[in-house]
């Protein structure tokens, strides 16, 4: 779903959406290692939880390909 997906890295602090998902990937000891939050098919939010430091990375992109969130908002309902 997300192989195909083309992105150009972005800084956004006030964008406009109607629906974000947030998806959460646990590694193992199920502590977080990621976490993925979608903006409607527009932009799309990485955060890297670092469990060595206490820094974690947040990296923002802008879904510039044709995206179809059907497929993740069924996973929601």
């Amino acid at each position: 779903m997300f192989s195909e997906l083309q992105l150009k890295k972005d800084s956004f602090s006030d964008i406009e959406f109607d629906h974000s998902y947030w998806i959460t990937v646990k590694g193992e000891n199920k502590q977080n290692t990621a976490g993925i939050t979608l903006y409607d098919n527009h932009y799309l939010n990485l955060f890297l939880y670092n469990l060595d430091t206490s820094r974690n990375q947040s990296l923002s992109y802008k879904i510039t390909s044709d995206f179809d969130l059907q497929l993740i908002s069924e996973l929601f309902n």
